[in-house]
């Protein structure tokens, strides 16, 4: 089934979402086949399934989250709503630390950051400042922070003073430090989602709780879960990061630590900007996208999803996908591994003394670094084409294969059925 046909049987079976949703879901699908670079005869069902599935799953979270929710506002009193301005504004004192907080508030992110919150967003941060709710909980008092969540968006960035913020009107999360360890968690988190995808077509004011954490200080780890939700870390310091996502997505930017790892099922996972020594990301069907990283190794490994690498420094770089691509640019690398079951591998202005690329079934493109003579090239192909500076090097369509010794950079690639394209830059 080719896009075209997928997007209009999703459409028939989506009737009975309301119309905003259902132009959520729909406008969706048709981003990520885009992305994909699906062509108009590929059969998009090997990456998203068929669209009865499909429908089903949206519209049975769409239906779970309406009776949740239901569920919320018939039990919630007026002071157990988070954002209401009780708590934070009866008496002098809470006046007084109000407005000492607009300038926390309405002050920029950090230097990674100011630019990844709505001007709503920030502005509903007031609604509720935390600190006065939980005023045993000081920067001294943990050093590692534990998320567990469903639909809440969690910010953690640095910033010139401690701060928690709230801004919830139908999920009130339970903020609370154990041990040495500030814990996070979603009082309604669902332990039921055994499905996922890669946005929350069903959030039309998000909540979220942001924590400030103070210049300087250095954590010992992050620990963070969310189903429908968004893990957002800005500029923070780390020992350790271990985040994980169902349908929501994971933001890291600015970020400094010896290891992370990130899961995403059919979420978003989106780093740019960081120093992580050791870097490991697994997706199944969401997108991976890397942007100005310096890492020792780096192992990135989805399903259906693709994964996009751009101004990437890593000593060892594995890059894996079944049925997405793999793309990159400007990667500067001793080892690369790049691999694709079903989709097509592109390392543009690659930079290694070693590559091992290969596809089943799709292409492979490599623009390298340096100078012909910089190479010595291995490449195999079972039906295809193989082209190297320009010409044709192989002897037809069938079996063909290219090898040539000049310099010590080493690059092998096999393809099954496509074409393997090979150039230099010089320097």
């Amino acid at each position: 089934m080719n896009k075209n046909e997928f997007m209009e049987s999703l459409k028939a079976k989506l009737s009975e979402l309301n119309p905003e949703d259902r132009e959520d879901a729909i406008n969706y699908y048709w981003e990520y086949f885009e992305e994909a670079g699906f062509g108009e005869e590929s059969d998009v069902t090997k990456s998203v399934g068929n669209p009865e599935d499909v429908a089903a799953k949206i519209i049975g979270a769409s239906a779970y989250v309406n009776e949740t929710r239901a569920e919320d506002n018939s039990t919630e009193t007026k002071e157990e709503v988070c954002n209401t301005h009780a708590p934070c504004n009866d008496s002098e004192d809470n006046k007084s630390s109000n407005t000492g907080n607009d300038s926390v508030e309405t002050e920029k992110y950090s230097d990674k950051a100011s630019d990844k919150a709505s001007e709503g967003d920030r502005k509903a941060i007031f609604e509720c400042t935390a600190l006065e709710l939980y005023k045993d909980i000081t920067p001294d008092a943990f050093d590692s922070i534990d998320i567990d969540v469903s639909s809440l968006d969690i910010i953690i960035r640095t910033g010139d003073e401690f701060g928690i913020y709230v801004n919830c009107k139908e999920n009130e999360p339970v903020i609370k430090k154990e041990g040495s360890r500030l814990i996070i968690r979603d009082k309604r988190k669902s332990k039921i989602f055994d499905f996922n995808f890669n946005f929350n077509i069903f959030n039309k004011s998000k909540e979220f709780v942001e924590i400030v954490i103070p210049r300087g200080k250095k954590l010992l780890e992050v620990r963070g879960e969310t189903d429908m939700g968004k893990l957002s870390l800005f500029a923070i310091s780390a020992g350790y990061l271990e985040l994980e996502a169902d349908m929501g997505s994971v933001e890291v930017v600015g970020v400094s630590t010896p290891e992370a790892k990130i899961k995403a099922d059919m979420g978003h996972v989106a780093v740019r900007d960081s120093e992580i020594k050791r870097f490991i990301v697994e997706s199944s069907t969401g997108a991976v996208n890397v942007n100005s990283l310096e890492a020792e190794f780096t192992d990135i490994s989805t399903e259906t999803g693709y994964i996009s690498l751009e101004d990437v420094k890593s000593n060892d770089l594995r890059l894996k996908s079944e049925t997405g691509y793999v793309k990159s640019k400007n990667v500067c690398a001793e080892r690369i591994t790049a691999k694709t079951d079903t989709g097509l591998v592109k390392l543009k202005k690659v930079d290694a003394d070693y590559i091992d690329a290969g596809s089943d079934t799709g292409s492979v493109n490599l623009q390298l670094v340096g100078s012909r003579d910089d190479y010595s090239l291995d490449l195999t192909n079972d039906l295809g084409v193989i082209v190297v500076d320009g010409f044709n090097n192989g002897r037809g369509i069938f079996n063909n294969s290219f090898r040539e010794k000049r310099g010590s950079r080493q690059v092998t690639a096999n393809v099954d059925t496509g074409k393997i394209n090979v150039e230099f830059l010089g320097r």
